[in-house]
């Protein structure tokens, strides 16, 4: 696991963005560790809304379009923004939906973020992607 961050290479205006891909293909509850081990949450709604602080993704390679996020879909079947437990209402997903896609990756394709939706227990080759909208963590 990586080592909790002492500062933040993309941090502004009071945001911290960590975009990891480790060599190994990356679960969601590893994903979600690898952020908390930094001290930063997973990334969420607040990025969604802030799409913004991701600059721009065409300069982003290829493999680190498709990013795990703190979405899950509960036994009632709505998908929610973690850990705020909203309903994520009208959010596009690329996929037809499963009874057993739980949790969903972002995807940051053509200028736009789109939602694919997917089993939390399937270890796929997402990256990670960690964001804390109020970091204290100064610049590196």
């Amino acid at each position: 696991m990586p080592p909790k961050d002492t500062c933040c290479a993309q941090a502004a205006n009071g945001y911290c963005l960590v975009a990891e891909c480790p060599v190994d293909v990356v679960g969601f509850c590893e994903a979600q560790i690898r952020c908390e081990a930094r001290g930063l949450p997973m990334a969420s709604r607040e990025l969604y809304y802030n799409y913004s602080l991701i600059g721009d993704p065409t300069v982003l390679p290829a493999n680190e379009i498709y990013f795990w996020v703190n979405i899950h879909r509960g036994e009632d079947l709505v998908w929610r923004w973690m850990p705020s437990m909203e309903p994520m209402g009208d959010v596009y997903f690329v996929n037809a939906l499963s009874p057993d896609h739980d949790c969903a990756e972002m995807i940051i394709e053509n200028g736009m973020i789109n939602f694919l939706s997917i089993p939390c227990f399937e270890n796929d080759e997402e990256c990670t992607l960690c964001y804390d909208p109020q970091t204290n963590l100064p610049a590196c």
